[in-house]
């Protein structure tokens, strides 16, 4: 809830020299959230030791699968430490960390992550927050669009019992597809002109993305497909930049019949620069872009969460 009550104001970049670009402040501003699997609360400092919850409650806790406090806090040392170097000393060398954790996982514990990262620079074509209409945009003029679904709707991202409020007041688009042989199922976005015009899109931005894959036990592949007003195509393998994992579940008690394994349902942001849509032979025209689409054409049935889809 936290990482969604965060906002830039529209006047963030204010210092940029190209007012008339509205991606070209390397000043911006940044949030960021990172999941630590097998992670507790207590044993991020040296005091509360392991248990999270005081007796007699924590005799029921499951804490065989823990990482030790001293890996909890060399990954609290790494992520502080770098935001707060990026932040407020201005080395954005480090930024890049909150975008992937993939760029130093050889650093930290073996564990596994999920991150999310959002910049002042981007630009939403749809973050699910404005209304509940399915097929309105986040930008003005767009559209969406959706075929060959089995579901498609927008929803929380789910009402967990062990938050206390219920929901993580994260609105994101829910996208289920059956098996096909013919058709693909594909859910995109109809891009305004005038906005696309605005973006002035380079190769050095990117195209940006949330997304969980919230029951299956082999994640589907996807393709993301790019067109512009004259009929040029572009398509990129999610795979080939950042292949989905396998969703995670966690076990808060040692006594099975008090708890299931509950999948954890964190998005994790992926950031794909607009250069790898424009190989040698592509002859797509950013300024003229006017669809964005996923094709779900792994040929099997899956599901997907989606949010914050747009440019930075």
């Amino acid at each position: 809830r936290v990482y969604q009550r965060v906002h830039f104001r529209k006047n963030t970049n204010v210092s940029c020299s190209e007012s008339k670009t509205q991606f070209c402040d390397p000043k911006s501003y940044v949030k960021a959230a990172l999941y630590i699997h097998r992670a507790n609360h207590s044993q991020f400092n040296t005091v509360w030791g392991i248990y999270d919850f005081p007796w007699p409650y924590h005799i029921f806790s499951n804490t065989a699968a823990h990482l030790s406090g001293e890996e909890q806090r060399l990954i609290a040392q790494t992520y502080v430490s770098a935001f707060l170097d990026s932040t407020l000393q201005g080395d954005k060398r480090y930024v890049q960390l909150f975008r992937d954790y993939r760029l130093i996982e050889h650093w930290l514990p073996k564990t596994a992550y999920i991150s999310r990262f959002q910049d002042s620079t981007f630009r939403a074509i749809a973050n699910f927050d404005e209304d509940i209409d399915p097929e309105t945009a986040t930008v003005a003029g767009g559209r969406i669009i959706g075929k060959n679904l089995s579901h498609w709707h927008e929803e929380d991202i789910d009402y967990h019992y062990y938050l206390p409020y219920g929901s993580r007041s994260n609105r994101v688009v829910s996208i289920s597809w059956d098996e096909q042989e013919e058709n693909t199922p594909f859910f995109g976005f109809l891009l305004p002109e005038k906005g696309v015009r605005t973006w002035k899109l380079r190769p050095t931005n990117k195209f940006v993305f949330s997304i969980a894959c919230p029951d299956q036990q082999m994640p589907p592949d996807l393709t993301i497909e790019m067109i512009d007003s004259s009929g040029k195509v572009s398509r990129l393998g999610l795979s080939d930049v950042y292949p989905l994992k396998p969703p995670l579940h966690s076990r808060l008690t040692k006594i099975s019949f008090l708890e299931e394994p509950s999948p954890v349902m964190i998005l994790q942001t992926v950031a794909i620069p607009l250069s790898r849509f424009l190989p040698a032979k592509s002859s797509l025209d950013l300024a003229k872009l006017r669809e964005v689409n996923f094709r779900f054409d792994n040929g099997g049935s899956g599901k997907v969460l989606l949010d914050d889809i747009g440019f930075d």
